[in-house]
Protein backbone atom coordinates (compact mmCIF):
# COMPACT_ATOMS: atom_id res chain seq x y z
CA UNK A 1 0.00 0.00 0.00
CA UNK A 2 1.58 2.98 -0.96
CA UNK A 3 1.82 6.61 0.57
CA UNK A 4 -1.00 7.47 -1.50
CA UNK A 5 -3.16 4.87 -1.16
CA UNK A 6 -3.39 5.70 2.97
CA UNK A 7 -6.02 7.10 4.75
CA UNK A 8 -6.18 10.91 5.73
CA UNK A 9 -4.42 11.93 8.60
CA UNK A 10 -6.21 11.57 11.94
CA UNK A 11 -6.79 14.41 13.76
CA UNK A 12 -5.63 13.21 16.92
CA UNK A 13 -2.10 13.25 15.06
CA UNK A 14 -0.08 16.37 15.11
CA UNK A 15 0.46 18.22 11.97
CA UNK A 16 4.71 18.25 12.65
CA UNK A 17 4.32 14.05 13.33
CA UNK A 18 2.12 13.57 10.79
CA UNK A 19 5.18 15.72 8.12
CA UNK A 20 8.22 14.00 9.24
CA UNK A 21 6.35 10.35 8.62
CA UNK A 22 5.41 11.96 5.24
CA UNK A 23 9.31 13.38 4.84
CA UNK A 24 10.39 9.97 6.28
CA UNK A 25 8.30 7.97 3.34
CA UNK A 26 9.44 9.64 0.48
CA UNK A 27 13.15 9.39 1.67
CA UNK A 28 12.55 5.57 1.93
CA UNK A 29 10.80 5.60 -1.40
CA UNK A 30 13.62 6.94 -3.14
CA UNK A 31 16.33 4.61 -1.58
CA UNK A 32 14.15 1.65 -2.48
CA UNK A 33 14.46 2.93 -6.40
CA UNK A 34 18.29 3.54 -6.20
CA UNK A 35 18.42 0.12 -4.60
CA UNK A 36 16.22 -1.39 -7.91
CA UNK A 37 18.50 0.76 -9.68
CA UNK A 38 21.71 -0.86 -8.61
CA UNK A 39 20.14 -4.38 -8.21
CA UNK A 40 19.54 -3.75 -11.96
CA UNK A 41 23.51 -2.71 -12.72
CA UNK A 42 24.22 -5.37 -10.87
CA UNK A 43 21.98 -8.05 -12.97
CA UNK A 44 23.57 -6.32 -16.16
CA UNK A 45 26.90 -6.57 -15.04
CA UNK A 46 26.39 -10.14 -14.50
CA UNK A 47 24.62 -11.00 -17.75
CA UNK A 48 27.88 -9.38 -19.13
CA UNK A 49 29.93 -11.60 -17.64
CA UNK A 50 28.19 -14.42 -18.28
CA UNK A 51 28.23 -13.81 -21.96
CA UNK A 52 31.78 -13.11 -21.57
CA UNK A 53 32.63 -16.54 -19.92
CA UNK A 54 30.59 -18.36 -22.84
CA UNK A 55 32.63 -16.94 -25.18
CA UNK A 56 35.69 -18.13 -23.95
CA UNK A 57 33.89 -21.38 -23.29
CA UNK A 58 33.26 -20.94 -27.12
CA UNK A 59 36.52 -19.88 -28.41
CA UNK A 60 38.81 -22.39 -26.05
CA UNK A 61 36.33 -25.06 -27.96
CA UNK A 62 36.86 -23.47 -31.40
CA UNK A 63 40.80 -24.13 -30.55
CA UNK A 64 41.08 -27.72 -30.01
CA UNK A 65 41.00 -27.77 -33.39
CA UNK A 66 44.65 -26.65 -33.95
CA UNK A 67 47.98 -28.35 -34.08
CA UNK A 68 49.36 -28.95 -29.98
CA UNK A 69 51.73 -26.28 -29.87
CA UNK A 70 49.39 -23.39 -30.93
CA UNK A 71 46.22 -24.65 -29.39
CA UNK A 72 47.93 -25.23 -25.92
CA UNK A 73 49.75 -22.47 -25.80
CA UNK A 74 46.37 -20.51 -27.16
CA UNK A 75 44.78 -21.86 -24.25
CA UNK A 76 46.89 -21.27 -21.93
CA UNK A 77 46.71 -17.69 -22.80
CA UNK A 78 42.98 -17.76 -21.96
CA UNK A 79 43.65 -19.65 -18.72
CA UNK A 80 45.72 -16.33 -18.04
CA UNK A 81 43.39 -13.71 -18.75
CA UNK A 82 40.20 -15.60 -17.15
CA UNK A 83 43.34 -15.93 -13.65
CA UNK A 84 43.39 -12.25 -14.50
CA UNK A 85 46.97 -12.80 -15.15
CA UNK A 86 46.90 -9.99 -17.54
CA UNK A 87 50.66 -9.80 -18.30
CA UNK A 88 51.28 -13.25 -18.82
CA UNK A 89 48.13 -13.59 -21.05
CA UNK A 90 49.31 -10.37 -23.42
CA UNK A 91 52.81 -12.25 -23.40
CA UNK A 92 51.67 -15.44 -24.37
CA UNK A 93 49.70 -13.70 -27.21
CA UNK A 94 52.33 -11.75 -28.23
CA UNK A 95 54.17 -14.47 -28.72
CA UNK A 96 51.96 -16.60 -30.68
CA UNK A 97 51.66 -13.44 -32.87
CA UNK A 98 55.64 -13.81 -33.39
CA UNK A 99 55.57 -17.20 -34.40
CA UNK A 100 52.50 -17.47 -36.33
CA UNK A 101 51.91 -14.12 -38.10
CA UNK A 102 49.99 -15.48 -40.63
CA UNK A 103 47.50 -18.14 -39.01
CA UNK A 104 44.33 -18.14 -39.10
CA UNK A 105 43.48 -16.94 -35.65
CA UNK A 106 46.72 -14.01 -35.44
CA UNK A 107 43.84 -11.49 -35.48
CA UNK A 108 42.12 -13.26 -32.51
CA UNK A 109 45.59 -13.12 -30.75
CA UNK A 110 45.95 -8.91 -31.30
CA UNK A 111 42.11 -9.19 -30.17
CA UNK A 112 43.34 -10.86 -26.93
CA UNK A 113 46.10 -8.59 -26.34
CA UNK A 114 43.26 -5.83 -26.69
CA UNK A 115 41.06 -7.20 -23.97
CA UNK A 116 44.32 -7.78 -21.80
CA UNK A 117 45.07 -4.04 -21.64
CA UNK A 118 41.29 -3.24 -21.15
CA UNK A 119 41.37 -5.14 -18.13
CA UNK A 120 44.23 -3.68 -17.23
CA UNK A 121 42.47 -0.04 -17.77
CA UNK A 122 45.14 0.64 -20.29
CA UNK A 123 42.55 2.02 -22.72
CA UNK A 124 44.21 3.49 -24.91
CA UNK A 125 46.63 -0.10 -25.71
CA UNK A 126 43.43 -1.64 -25.81
CA UNK A 127 41.68 0.72 -28.69
CA UNK A 128 45.32 0.23 -30.65
CA UNK A 129 44.84 -4.06 -30.26
CA UNK A 130 41.40 -3.66 -31.40
CA UNK A 131 41.93 -1.60 -33.80
CA UNK A 132 44.49 -3.54 -35.56
CA UNK A 133 41.85 -6.80 -35.50
CA UNK A 134 40.16 -5.10 -38.97
CA UNK A 135 43.54 -5.30 -40.75
CA UNK A 136 42.74 -9.09 -40.71
CA UNK A 137 39.96 -9.27 -43.35
CA UNK A 138 38.80 -13.10 -42.30
CA UNK A 139 38.94 -11.85 -38.77
CA UNK A 140 36.79 -13.73 -36.54
CA UNK A 141 36.95 -11.03 -34.03
CA UNK A 142 35.46 -7.63 -36.02
CA UNK A 143 32.13 -7.38 -34.33
CA UNK A 144 34.00 -8.36 -30.95
CA UNK A 145 36.48 -5.58 -31.18
CA UNK A 146 33.71 -3.34 -32.20
CA UNK A 147 32.18 -3.53 -29.91
CA UNK A 148 35.55 -3.29 -27.35
CA UNK A 149 36.28 -0.45 -28.95
CA UNK A 150 33.12 1.51 -28.06
CA UNK A 151 33.69 0.00 -24.38
CA UNK A 152 37.07 1.65 -24.37
CA UNK A 153 35.88 4.91 -25.76
CA UNK A 154 33.35 4.86 -22.90
CA UNK A 155 35.87 4.33 -20.33
CA UNK A 156 37.50 7.58 -21.69
CA UNK A 157 34.46 9.24 -21.88
CA UNK A 158 34.33 9.89 -25.19
CA UNK A 159 31.19 9.57 -25.59
CA UNK A 160 30.63 10.58 -28.97
CA UNK A 161 32.95 8.11 -30.30
CA UNK A 162 31.71 4.98 -28.18
CA UNK A 163 28.01 5.52 -29.64
CA UNK A 164 29.71 5.39 -33.05
CA UNK A 165 31.04 2.14 -32.42
CA UNK A 166 27.90 0.76 -30.46
CA UNK A 167 26.02 1.96 -33.68
CA UNK A 168 28.74 0.50 -35.67
CA UNK A 169 27.81 -3.01 -34.42
CA UNK A 170 24.63 -2.81 -35.09
CA UNK A 171 24.53 -1.62 -38.75
CA UNK A 172 28.22 -3.62 -39.82
CA UNK A 173 27.45 -6.81 -38.43
CA UNK A 174 23.41 -7.09 -37.50
CA UNK A 175 24.08 -10.91 -36.75
CA UNK A 176 26.39 -10.34 -33.79
CA UNK A 177 25.61 -11.92 -30.80
CA UNK A 178 26.89 -8.67 -29.53
CA UNK A 179 23.78 -6.75 -31.06
CA UNK A 180 21.70 -7.10 -27.79
CA UNK A 181 25.34 -5.69 -25.37
CA UNK A 182 25.65 -3.05 -28.03
CA UNK A 183 21.96 -2.05 -27.69
CA UNK A 184 22.37 -1.91 -24.04
CA UNK A 185 25.21 0.62 -23.82
CA UNK A 186 23.69 2.87 -26.03
CA UNK A 187 20.61 2.91 -23.21
CA UNK A 188 23.39 3.35 -20.64
CA UNK A 189 24.74 6.26 -22.20
CA UNK A 190 22.15 8.03 -23.99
Amino acid sequence: MGIEDEQPRSSSMPENEYTQLQERAEQLKAAINEKERTISEMESEISSKEARINDLQRELASVNTFSGDYRSAYKEGLRQYSMRNYDKSIAIFRNLFANYPTHKLASNCIYWIGENYFKKRDYLSAIESFQRVFEYPNSYKKDDATLMLGRCYHKLGQTEKAKSYFNQLLTSYPESEYVPKARQWLQRIR
